[in-house]
C-alpha cells in the first residue's frame, strides 16, 4: 500500500482510478460521476488544487506492482463534495 500525496504522482494514477471507478458502478447499475467529462474534468482540476495545498491522498493497495484498489481522500471532504471513499 502506498500513499501518494503530490500531485506528480497522483497525476498518472487517476486515469486507472477512474476507469475503475466507473466500471464498479456500471457494474452495480449505477452512473458513476467520474463518468461524465465535465465531472471528471472538475475533479481532475480539483484534485490538481487539493494535491498542491497538500490536502489530497490517493491511496494505493498493491498486489507486487500493480494497483488492485484506489481510496481517494482529501481533508476537506465534508465541505467539498469529492469521490471520497471508493
Amino acid at each position: 500500500m502506498d500513499h501518494l500525496r503530490y500531485w506528480d504522482a497522483v497525476r498518472p494514477n487517476l486515469p486507472r482510478f477512474t476507469e475503475a471507478h466507473v466500471a464498479r458502478f456500471l457494474t452495480n447499475g449505477r452512473a458513476s460521476n467520474l463518468g461524465q467529462l465535465g465531472e471528471a474534468g472538475l475533479s481532475l482540476g480539483l484534485a490538481e488544487l487539493l494535491a498542491g495545498a497538500g490536502w489530497l491522498v490517493l491511496t494505493r493497495l498493491l498486489v507486487g506492482d500493480e494497483s488492485v484498489a484506489w481510496n481517494y481522500d482529501s481533508s476537506l471532504r465534508k465541505l467539498v463534495l469529492l469521490p471520497a471513499n471508493l
